[in-house]
């Protein structure tokens, strides 16, 4: 599975960085170079839109090991991506097993092939994969799927050391975190799967007081990096207010984001930052641009907001 995503995503190694987010987070920002303490004082303490500090070390260490050379900065995004995607096909054997027994493992180890290439290697990974300053997904989500596959270990019946495969799955949560406040949602995934199909909660079993008291660490977690995400958001003035959008405009905003995902996945076409300016061209979803383009391609884009 590895090899797969490296041999898919090799061609991002002759990439360089590109003028979308990359100039202002990395190559115009001298704080991430290096690992003395003034570095990682800054990577622990910035607030620069997102609080994502184990993001900042990893790109601190590739400055340490390949300078401003871009192709270090994206081997690092293939391996941690490629890692992810052993995780997965091991995450979704497990999860299948749980679901219809073990047996026929042929038949397991073919649907959890084709689970963890539809996560490797769907066209809507390059943007995480190919495009350095989108470090903190690939982080996260390496961390993410480890977490998960460390909580399966710990709540198997037959599992040795289940505490420390628990403490890993609570660590790992934790490192998730720190690299994008997306990792938010693993209490909720974690949950869905003691329903199904771990089966740990459901009919009869909903007042497990043990299953629900081993999700306060990840909720203690997630709802610190809750509150640092929208600190972090506030520092750059990305937040707006009621009045300039109100209920029906987050609504649509909200409504815009589920329909969009939901049909790149299905439908992976189209996707590229020119579709963002074809997108005001037709006077569609004006709101959402100046809500999700970066703040330094936003003045380039005035002409566009104009005729929109």
């Amino acid at each position: 599975m590895a090899e797969v995503v490296v041999a898919a995503f090799f061609p991002a190694l002759r990439a360089g960085f590109v003028a979308w987010d990359d100039d202002a987070y990395l190559l115009a920002n001298p704080n991430y170079r290096g690992l003395g303490l003034a570095q990682l004082r800054w990577m622990f303490t910035s607030m620069a839109g997102h609080y994502s500090p184990l993001t900042w070390l990893s790109l601190g260490i590739d400055y340490v090991l390949w300078g401003m050379r871009p192709a270090g900065y994206h081997a690092t995004n293939v391996l941690l991506h490629a890692l992810a995607a052993a995780g997965a096909y091991v995450v979704a054997r497990r999860v299948l097993a749980a679901a219809v027994g073990p047996e026929p493992r042929a038949a397991l180890r073919v649907g959890a092939v084709v689970a963890a290439l539809v996560f490797a290697v769907h066209p809507l990974r390059v943007e995480s994969v190919a495009w350095i300053s989108e470090r903190r997904d690939v982080l996260c989500g390496v961390c993410f799927v480890l977490a998960v596959l460390a909580y399966l270990r710990a709540v198997e019946p037959d599992t040795r050391r289940p505490r420390a495969w628990y403490w890993a799955a609570v660590t790992l949560a934790a490192l998730a975190l720190l690299s994008k406040a997306m990792a938010v949602t693993l209490p909720v995934i974690l949950m869905t799967l003691d329903v199904y199909p771990l089966r740990r909660l459901g009919r009869g079993r909903w007042t497990r007081r043990e299953v629900w008291l081993e999700k306060v660490p990840f909720v203690t977690l997630s709802t610190a990096a809750a509150v640092l995400a929208v600190v972090a958001q506030r520092s750059l003035g990305a937040l707006s207010d009621m009045s300039a959008f109100g209920v029906v405009d987050r609504l649509g905003l909200t409504c815009y984001a589920l329909m969009f995902y939901a049909w790149k996945t299905l439908l992976p076409c189209d996707k590229r930052a020119a579709d963002i300016v074809r997108t005001l061209r037709r006077g569609e979803g004006l709101a959402v641009t100046r809500l999700t383009a970066p703040a330094e391609v936003q003045p380039a884009m005035q002409p566009e907001l104009a005729i929109a």
